[in-house]
């Protein structure tokens, strides 16, 4: 398993541990006759639900900042896709799976599990991101910027209108309204405050005309407001109400509610999302009953189910109140009358969150893009600039020469590169070409894989465009374009130790064909920089392994790595044996090897061979 998924592994993993350790340890000790200091702020928010709506419209501000109106549409399109993916398709699964989790589980769990997509947003930080997605869904290019268009337009035409509608319904109930003063309205009020530990300033109890249900209005709570209609309750009756509203303030229940919308307005092209809506605030509903009633008796009950047959209101935009939908009347009544004991699901909610957190951003869309010679025109490519090619495959590493660069070209010129959603590493345990290309804007890296081309610039602050490959890379025809350098192997013997062998750096390598001189510099070795070499060997002489045929005299030259005199040495090119000088030196081996089709190479080798 790659180091990314194990992080993912583990991330998942500790953050799905920690949900299931809220749910389990919040169980049964929400509320309760006895109150001590330690417990305060009982009625947490289930999560932090405006992560995952600040996250994404971050992103896309600066997105449309950054890349302007149409790239930067599609790169906020690319980066939610998969979220919106997933919150699709996990709203689905929990819909279905809904009328049997509201029997197993307490209806606090059930509320919560609406709740845990509003993480999905780590999924994309770097650290933890997929090597690569395990699904690719192809999508025309043509298709893709109006489909964006659409999509984004039907976001924010759900979100302005369910705010607009959330802004109009609060001014109507509010204009009207005015704070109670009741003093034994207040004492109850200041009671079921304390018993619940809410200590949050600027929550104002009100009563309107407008109203015929008791609700809360506010998405946070210093502007959320208490309204009562103009309706006698006895004070049985008022504490169950308003300990009922200071719930769903303290749990920020109308921030829930907005960030569902949020997950609906994503995806909103799916109907049966607007259902999973309507069935998340039904449990948001459930869930504040069964705190309200948490360890009451069967009296208090009773006369909350009759508050409930009593009271039907009108629930619009953000806010929470205690009458019930047609459809929630006879299970929200079956719940309170006759509960049944149920599991805390904490462990579901852990594993959920989990699968969740390990699936997201398998499946992407692979659009966009372009042939990978438009593509590389644009960076200034040339097959004349190939510098280098090597072939990395785990530890291995290959130096590979190009006998026919036009030919090479016209194979990345033939590639179809398209564009992925969502961020992936590439960082996948397979073999990968690395070739190098001198441009008049610097050196340019062309990377590719199996499946995937990444083309970069190096020594430059502009991000590595990585390009999913539909048919893959040929590396049969690439192997074929790219043959081997010549290679030199030096193999040794020491006192006591079995023959070994070290690849000698590669200085320059030329190629010499009808006549003229074509220059393979394969990754050319700096002055300063240590070449490969042995050290800690007391050793007389080496054999020296080319991997063609040598087909003049060799030079060496010997520097002796204390800085004496260089020595000049010429070997035949039947010769494999060297002797070596007394002392540590640095070896530069010049050889003409044969190539093909009558060509010639001109190479040249150095390594170390020294003390420890």
């Amino acid at each position: 398993m790659e180091g990314q998924l194990l992080l993912r592994f583990f991330f998942a993993a500790v953050y799905g541990g920690i949900i299931a350790w809220v749910v389990f340890t919040r169980y049964d000790t929400e509320f309760g006759d006895e109150i001590t200091p330690s417990d305060r702020q009982r009625y947490l928010p289930y999560l932090p639900v405006y992560l995952l709506p600040g996250v994404l419209t971050g992103w896309m501000i600066a997105a449309l900042c950054i890349y302007g109106w149409r790239e930067g549409l599609e790169q906020t399109f690319s980066f939610s896709f998969g979220i919106l993916l997933q919150i699709s398709l996990y709203d689905l699964v929990l819909l279905a799976v809904l009328p049997l989790l509201r029997r197993w589980i307490s209806a606090r769990a059930c509320a919560l599990l609406w709740m845990t997509p509003n993480y999905l947003y780590l999924t994309n930080i770097r650290i933890i991101e997929l090597p690569m997605p395990r699904w690719v869904i192809p999508l025309s290019g043509a298709w893709l910027r109006p489909l964006v268009g659409l999509w984004f337009i039907g976001v924010w035409l759900v979100l302005l209108w369910s705010i607009v509608s959330h802004l109009l319904f609060r001014r109507r109930i509010l204009k009207p309204a005015v704070e109670i003063t009741d003093p034994g309205i207040l004492a109850i009020w200041e009671q079921e405050r304390t018993n619940a530990c809410f200590r949050a300033a600027g929550i104002r109890l009100m009563v309107s005309p407008a109203v015929v249900t008791p609700l809360s209005i506010g998405l946070i709570p210093r502007t959320t407001r208490a309204v009562l209609p103009h309706t006698a309750y006895d004070p049985e009756a008022l504490a169950l109400i308003l300990r009922h509203e200071l719930i769903h303030i303290s749990r920020v229940d109308a921030m829930s509610k907005f960030f569902l919308l949020f997950c609906t307005a994503l995806c909103w092209f799916n109907p049966l999302i607007w259902i999973a809506r309507r069935k998340s605030a039904e449990d948001l509903e459930l869930s504040c009953d069964e705190t309200v009633l948490l360890q009451r008796d069967a009296q208090t009950r009773r006369r909350y189910a009759e508050l409930l047959l009593t009271t039907a209101g009108d629930e619009r935009g953000f806010t929470t109140c205690l009458s019930a939908t047609a459809a929630s009347l006879r299970y929200r009544l079956r719940q309170i009358i006759s509960p049944r004991k149920k599991r805390t699901g904490a462990l579901l909610a852990g594993l959920l969150f989990f699968l969740l957190s390990m699936s997201c951003g398998t499946v992407a869309l692979a659009y966009g893009g372009g042939d990978g010679g438009t593509l590389l025109a644009e960076q200034g490519f040339t097959a004349e600039g190939l510098r280098s090619a090597k072939l990395y495959n785990g530890s291995h590493v290959t130096e590979a020469v190009c006998p026919d660069r036009d030919a090479l070209a016209d194979y990345l010129a033939s590639l179809e590169l398209r564009k992925l959603t969502g961020n992936y590493s590439f960082k996948v345990d397979e073999p990968e070409w690395t070739l190098l290309y001198e441009t008049p804007d610097g050196t340019l890296a062309v990377v590719l894989g199996k499946s995937r081309v990444r083309i970069f610039p190096l020594n430059s602050a502009t991000y590595a465009a990585w390009y999913y490959v539909p048919e893959g890379v040929d590396f049969k025809t690439l192997s074929e374009l790219l043959p081997p350098a010549p290679a030199l192997e030096v193999v040794f013997t020491g006192p006591g130790t079995e023959v070994r062998d070290i690849s000698a750096s590669v200085c320059a390598i030329s190629e010499e064909r009808d006549g003229q001189e074509f220059p393979h510099i394969l990754e050319e070795l700096p002055p300063e920089a240590t070449p490969s070499g042995i050290y800690g060997y007391d050793l007389d002489q080496v054999q020296l392994a080319f991997s063609r045929p040598v087909v003049s005299d060799i030079t060496v030259e010997i520097q002796p790595l204390d800085g004496g005199a260089m020595e000049t040495r010429t070997l035949g090119p039947k010769e494999t044996v060297l002797a070596l000088a007394p002392s540590p030196a640095r070896y530069t081996v010049y050889a003409d090897l044969e190539g093909n089709g009558g060509s010639v190479y001109h190479t040249i080798f150095c390594f170390d061979i020294g003390e420890v």
